[in-house]
C-alpha cells in the first residue's frame, strides 16, 4: 500500500514575504520587485482611511460579475461575514450595472481597481488593497478566496461599531517566487498521522491563539488534529508558533526585517514567526499550503 508522505525541506534561508505599500528607510537597496510586490498601487501615501462601516451604517455597495460564481459566492460570504461582525447589511450589485461613488469590488471586473490589482499578482495569489475610495478584493482561485476571507476575519475586521481600512493595511499575499530553499527533509504526515505537536507560549495567548488557528488550517487541509502544547514541555518533534519561549524560535524571530514572516526547520521543529499577527496568520496558511502543493518537498512513497 502506497504511504503519502508530506515532508517539509530544511529552510537555510527565511522565506519572507513583502507587504504591500511597505516604506523602507531612506538609502535602503531593495532587489527588483517581483510581480507578487506591489509598486504604485492605488491611492497616494495621504490618502485618507476607506470609512467602509462607520457608526452602524456603510455607504459602500459590493459589487462583482454575478457570472463568476466563485467570486459571487465570496461576495455573499463576505457581506455575511460583515453582517455577524458590525449587524450592517452592505448589498450585493451586479457590476455591469455601473459604478458606484464607493464600492468593495470582488474578483474579476471592467474597475480600474481591478486591472491595476490583478497586474501585481503571482499565479496563485490574493489581494486586498485600497484603490481610491474603493476596496479591491481579489484572488485567483476558490482556495485564494477562501484564504482571503479567513486573513479578512482574523487580521483586518476589527470589533466595534466600525470598519476603517488605511491604506497601509494594504497587502497581497505572495511570498518571493525567487526565494532559495535547501536542505534535509523532516517527516510531519505519514500514511495519514503525524508525531508532531504544536508548541505555543503557556503566558501568551496570542501564542495560545496562533497555535488554535495553525491546528485549525491543518485538520482542515489534512483531516489531521494535533495536540497543543505549552512551551514549559520537552518536545523533540514540534511546530513552534511565534511566543514559545524556545530558543529555535527565539532565534529565527531576531532575524525577520519589517513586515516579514519566516518558516524554518531546525533539527526536528518547525518554527513559525513573524513581525505581527497579520504576517502570522498569513505564515501559518503559506505553511500549510506549501505542504500541501509539495513545494517545500513532498514525495509519495
Amino acid at each position: 500500500m502506497k504511504k503519502r508522505i508530506v515532508s517539509l525541506v530544511v529552510l537555510l534561508s527565511m522565506l519572507m514575504l513583502p507587504a504591500c505599500n511597505t516604506s523602507l528607510p531612506e538609502g535602503t537597496e531593495t532587489a527588483e520587485p517581483t510581480t507578487s510586490e506591489t509598486q504604485g498601487i492605488g491611492n497616494s501615501g495621504n490618502a485618507a482611511p476607506l470609512e467602509i462601516i462607520k457608526d452602524g451604517r456603510s455607504d459602500y455597495v459590493i459589487v462583482c460579475d454575478f457570472k463568476d460564481s466563485i467570486a459571487k459566492n465570496f461576495a455573499e460570504d463576505f457581506s455575511r461575514l460583515l453582517f455577524t461582525t458590525y449587524g450592517v447589511t452592505v448589498k450585493i450589485q451586479k457590476a455591469i450595472l455601473g459604478e458606484n461613488d464607493k464600492e468593495i469590488i470582488v474578483g474579476d471586473t471592467d474597475r480600474a481597481g481591478t486591472v491595476a490589482i490583478k497586474a501585481q499578482l503571482a499565479q496563485e495569489d490574493f489581494a486586498v488593497c485600497a484603490y481610491g475610495d474603493d476596496l479591491v478584493l481579489y484572488a485567483t482561485d476558490a482556495n485564494q478566496y477562501s484564504k482571503m476571507l479567513m486573513v479578512i476575519r482574523d487580521t483586518i475586521l476589527s470589533e466595534g461599531d466600525s470598519f476603517v481600512f488605511a491604506e497601509k493595511d494594504n497587502f497581497i499575499s505572495s511570498l518571493r517566487t525567487d526565494a532559495e530553499i535547501s536542505g534535509n527533509v523532516v517527516e510531519l504526515i505519514s500514511n495519514g498521522a503525524s508525531n508532531y505537536s504544536i508548541v505555543y507560549g503557556r503566558n501568551d495567548s496570542d501564542s495560545m491563539l496562533y497555535a488554535k488557528y495553525l491546528r485549525y488550517y491543518i485538520k482542515e487541509v489534512f483531516g489531521l488534529y494535533l495536540p497543543l502544547v505549552t512551551d514549559n514541555n520537552t518536545v523533540e518533534k514540534a511546530i513552534v508558533v511565534k511566543g514559545a519561549a524556545v530558543s529555535e524560535a527565539e532565534t529565527a524571530y531576531k532575524k525577520l526585517s519589517t513586515d516579514d514572516f519566516a518558516v524554518m526547520v531546525v533539527g526536528e521543529k518547525v518554527v513559525l514567526t513573524a513581525t505581527d499577527n497579520e504576517k502570522m496568520v498569513l505564515g501559518m496558511m503559506k505553511f500549510v499550503d506549501m505542504c500541501k502543493k509539495g513545494t517545500v518537498g513532498t514525495s509519495v512513497k
